[in-house]
């Protein structure tokens, strides 16, 4: 070595932080087991976020790994409570794409906020629950209100018996309504209610937003539950649409940007002892240039089944210490069948358990009408 570079000191550091070092590696990013939080036999999981959490859930659920779930709804009867779409999550809260979503749930959960969700009849004329329309429909406005209540109960009780909960942040964009401040999964008219640009805002969050709301979120499940563990991840998955004035593309890269950092400044805060929040690069894994093209499928927004597998890989590295036999524990109705990918029946166009894609099936409808 040169009498110039001996001083250097990147000299002494592992191969994982040389960029080259990390090629012909089949994407591994030499991450290490997590010192502080090892998930066994023992722990109970729980898991919310977005899209790409429920891609999470299930490798969770088929692990081992013993996942808590419940049908969460108030009543069997199939006329009263209808499933709309597959339960995906350890409750039927749908996708909770943003912190600011998330922390208006714990508000509510912890009894900090009170809010009565809005509610649309469906071109069937049954009730959606606008915080999670695409989970559940009702025969009546009486039994949605009664399903809310128990949901929020539910959503204490497992969070009460946890010992990690996993949350996957998705976007900053949202619709808010402009008296409660109350924000929505999916934009108001698309798919459900209707928009009305004096009840309806668009709202793009700020790195300061997010930052204060995953603190709040925390301190709510911290004050749910003190021994929780609490791993962040970041979903890969592009915006399907974007209300703000720039291109889908750049839209996503300020969001997950934003998010990223947002996670970075809020986990550094906390202390390195006692119960852990840490971060696991979903992210970084699947946007890996060095295997980018295989991560996602073809049209380039889905991850691939070879991008999660390696995403999952890479989770039981970093987190996973052994696997029970029985992977379920269920409360209430019963366990859901596990979920699996059928290329023979799956859509290019819509994914029928994220409710972003409520914004891709009204533009498709509209171009239907043009034709």
């Amino acid at each position: 070595m040169s009498d110039a570079y001996k001083t250097c000191p990147y000299n002494d550091l592992p191969e994982r932080a040389f960029f080259k070092k990390l090629s012909g590696r089949n994407g591994d990013i030499c991450l290490e087991p997590d010192p502080r939080l090892s998930i066994g036999p023992q722990d109970k999981i729980i898991s919310a976020g977005s899209c790409f959490a429920a891609r999470i859930a299930t490798f969770i659920r088929t692990s081992g790994l013993t996942y808590l779930f419940s049908d969460d709804r108030v009543s069997s009867d199939e006329n009263e409570v209808r499933e709309e779409s597959p339960a995906i999550f350890s409750l039927r809260y749908g996708n909770i794409y943003t912190t600011k979503h998330l922390v208006q749930l714990l508000r509510r959960v912890a009894g900090k906020q009170v809010i009565d969700p809005s509610v649309a009849q469906d071109e069937n004329g049954r009730y959606r629950n606008l915080f999670r329309p695409s989970v559940l429909s009702y025969n009546s406005v009486d039994v949605l209100r009664a399903d809310d209540q128990t949901h929020l109960s539910n959503v204490k009780t497992l969070l009460e018996r946890a010992t990690v909960f996993t949350f996957t942040l998705g976007l900053t964009e949202q619709w808010v309504d402009n008296e409660t401040g109350i924000t929505f999964p999916s934009a108001p008219g698309c798919g459900f209610g209707e928009f009305d640009l004096s009840k309806h805002s668009f709202h793009n969050s700020t790195l300061p937003e997010v930052v204060d709301e995953l603190r709040e979120s925390i301190d709510l499940l911290r004050e749910i539950n003190p021994e929780l563990s609490i791993v962040l991840t970041l979903s890969p998955v592009p915006l399907v649409a974007t209300y703000a004035s720039v291109s889908a593309i750049e839209a996503t890269f300020y969001s997950k940007a934003l998010l990223r950092q947002s996670i970075a400044q809020v986990v550094s805060e906390l202390p390195d002892t006692g119960v852990p929040v840490t971060y696991f690069p979903s992210y970084e894994i699947v946007m890996n240039p060095f295997c980018i093209n295989e991560n996602f499928a073809s049209d380039m927004r889905s991850i691939s089944e070879i991008g999660v597998d390696r995403v999952m890989q890479q989770f039981r590295r970093r987190f996973v210490s052994g696997a029970a036999e029985e992977p379920i524990i269920s409360i209430g109705l019963p366990a859901p069948e596990i979920m699996v990918d059928d290329d023979k029946n799956k859509s290019d166009d819509v994914d029928p358990v994220c409710e972003e894609e409520n914004i891709w099936n009204a533009y498709l409808s509209k171009s239907e009408e043009i034709k």
